[in-house]
């Protein structure tokens, strides 16, 4: 690997002169079918891959600093694989509507938008002091915390089941046209794990580098919230025509008709293997509860209580 050696920090930063870019590889076979004059049916399988992910690995110095590389990891693995059944109805008879079901899977150990933990400190111990079942009376290489076989499973996002459904509705009522439209999404809710904090020791010591790492107890993504997430979004508009290509209405949104508001995610995932002392009992009484408003739809970004909204429409 060509590189250059910078201080950043006060560690050791090797830069790569010879990084290639990450790619994403897709294949898909599909098949789809007319049913009739305005129906259609539609399957197909999708895989993707990921290649060369890129990540920032941490290793020691002889000196116990730090050195730092950005790299192709090739340990660094993501794929995906889903498949999807489609059903349509083309605009007649005054209505259209399209429905579909897709399973997924996605499958690794690297999930960052950018740098993730992965390999980092390999060359290293971790320790914790609130569960000695971790590792040997709470020590445990942290190459084993890092890439060990846990860390590779599901991420949070992983949601395998996600069914749709939209449809509309068109009626002329004299001058007036209405339209009544309705949107539904059932799908599965996020994944998370059993882990701790553990922290980094300085090689050869007991001594706390400053550094942490998550120990995960169990594969990645193995506990999700039970059960479905779904919502109904619904809108009425009513138009007048004035003149040529002219139009003016009104239009009526309402969103999350049924006010769900349950439990998304769990944000206490600390464990502990033992319930020998008082915070490790109550971290396996609160495991997997949700007492963050983020946790509930409503309180994650992109979902919402249920909302309205009213608009003023002139089209021309």
């Amino acid at each position: 690997m060509l590189s250059n050696r910078v201080e950043v920090g006060g560690s050791s930063f090797a830069t790569n002169l010879e990084l290639k870019p990450s790619h994403l590889d897709e294949s898909t076979i599909g098949f789809q079918r007319q049913i009739g004059a305005s129906m259609g049916v539609g399957a197909r399988f999708i895989y993707r891959k990921w290649g060369n992910l890129i990540d920032d690995v941490r290793t020691f110095n002889p000196d116990n600093t730090i050195n730092r590389q950005v790299l192709n990891y090739d340990e660094a693995e993501r794929d995906y694989r889903g498949m999807q059944f489609t059903l349509e109805k083309r605009f007649a008879d005054n209505w259209n509507a399209a429905a579909s079901y897709t399973y997924s899977r996605t499958r690794g150990n690297h999930f960052g938008e950018t740098f993730t933990t992965l390999g980092d400190y390999l060359d290293a111990s971790c320790r914790t002091t609130a569960d000695p079942t971790v590792g040997d009376g709470g020590v445990i290489s942290c190459a084993e915390v890092q890439n060990g076989a846990n860390k590779s499973g599901a991420p949070t996002y992983d949601r395998p089941h996600n069914f749709k459904l939209a449809g509309a509705y068109v009626r002329p009522v004299g001058p007036v046209n209405f339209t009544l439209g309705a949107v539904t999404e059932m799908l599965s809710k996020f994944r998370y794990q059993k882990e701790r904090t553990v922290n980094v020791l300085l090689p050869g010591t007991v001594t706390n580098q400053g550094s942490t790492a998550t120990y995960y107890y169990n594969e990645r993504g193995s506990d999700p919230i039970e059960g479905m997430e779904w919502f109904l979004d619904t809108a009425l508009e009513a138009t007048w025509k004035i003149a040529g290509t002219h139009n003016a209405g009104f239009k009526a949104e309402v969103f999350n008709v049924t006010d769900r508001q349950e439990k998304l995610r769990s944000n206490n995932v600390v464990w502990c293997g033992s319930g020998s002392s008082a915070a490790c009992q109550t971290a396996i009484d609160n495991f997997g509860k949700a007492t963050a408003r983020t946790a509930f739809r409503g309180g994650v970004a992109g979902t919402s209580p249920r909302a309205y909204r009213f608009s003023l429409i002139y089209r021309f």
